[in-house]
């Protein structure tokens, strides 16, 4: 009671990244004064997370316990305050299960990001074909991707090919004599899906490789695949409504593209993007392991 502390006045000083946590069931410090002391910050690098239901003391309250601690930690990871640990063998690590809410996310995007690094893009994507020869041919005539590196293999254990893809990005693919088979609906989708669910593919697989084409080119690319044999899906409009296609393009379009296959079924698409993203299309929170359904 004889505290002089004023948390509001001391804040709008602090020019470090500051995380506010504040409970929505705390009695002692109400949710209005986190929300005060977020406000006086006057720097971006700010973050403002409210746990649900949370009281004072979190008595009998594992799960929101659980949320302040792990939202603490995500916090800490990706200000690069706190190394980033690796769970123990056969564990599961709290960042595997715990939520984030949009929020949350917004350390995440680009301009807040602290653990970003210097990356240049996309250097080389591998897949694995079943017959090197076929490949070749299908990227090379079909696709228009010069052969620019082969590599074999020690001991005959295989071989790795790149092809020009564009802007310093090659499509690779290993040929390995041992390879297991094709496993549609596992490693990449059914060759003509029925439904929604046809097109998805197991956790850790790579589902489909999209290329970028210029603005105005699409259409053009596509009735030259068609030309060269290729089989290609129609033109679909992705848009930011709720079915996630329109019919034609308008102002909700993000981009347009279409689809086809390569020898082995793998999946690629050809895209023309409208616009580049902004901090207008991060309206989602993410779904975790809890979320997935039992097969």
């Amino acid at each position: 009671d004889d505290s002089r502390a004023d948390a509001v006045s001391a804040l709008r000083r602090v020019s470090v990244p500051v995380l506010v946590l504040a409970n929505s069931a705390d009695h002692l410090v109400p949710p209005a004064h986190a929300r005060e002391m977020y406000a006086a910050i006057t720097h971006s690098r700010k973050q403002l997370h409210t746990v649900k239901g949370a009281t004072h003391y979190y008595l009998g309250q594992r799960r929101e316990l659980k949320e302040a601690v792990e939202t603490c930690r995500s916090w800490l990871c990706a200000e690069g305050l706190l190394p980033l640990a690796q769970p123990r063998e056969g564990a599961t690590s709290s960042s595997e299960i715990a939520t984030l809410s949009l929020e949350d996310l917004q350390v995440f995007t680009a301009p807040r990001l602290a653990t970003r690094l210097d990356l240049r893009g996309v250097n080389h994507l591998a897949l694995v074909s079943s017959d090197m020869a076929r490949t070749t041919r299908f990227v090379c005539e079909k696709l228009g991707m010069p052969l620019v590196k082969t590599i074999e293999l020690a001991g005959g254990a295989g071989q790795h090919f790149f092809f020009d893809a564009g802007n310093d990005c090659c499509l690779a693919y290993f040929w390995w004599p041992d390879a297991p088979p094709p496993a549609p609906g596992v490693a990449a989708p059914v060759a003509r899906p029925a439904s929604e669910a046809d097109t998805h593919t197991a956790v850790g697989s790579m589902n489909h490789v999209a290329w970028a084409v210029p603005p105005g080119s699409l259409r053009e690319h596509r009735r030259t695949l068609k030309s060269r044999g290729v089989e290609c899906s129609p033109i679909v409009h992705h848009a930011d409504v709720p079915m996630g296609y329109v019919a034609e393009v308008g102002p909700s379009t993000t981009f347009s593209s279409f689809y086809f296959r390569g020898p082995d079924g793998e999946l690629f698409e050809l895209t023309e993007q409208y616009r580049g993203f902004g901090p207008s299309d991060v309206q989602h929170e993410p779904r975790t392991r809890a979320d997935m359904k039992v097969r």
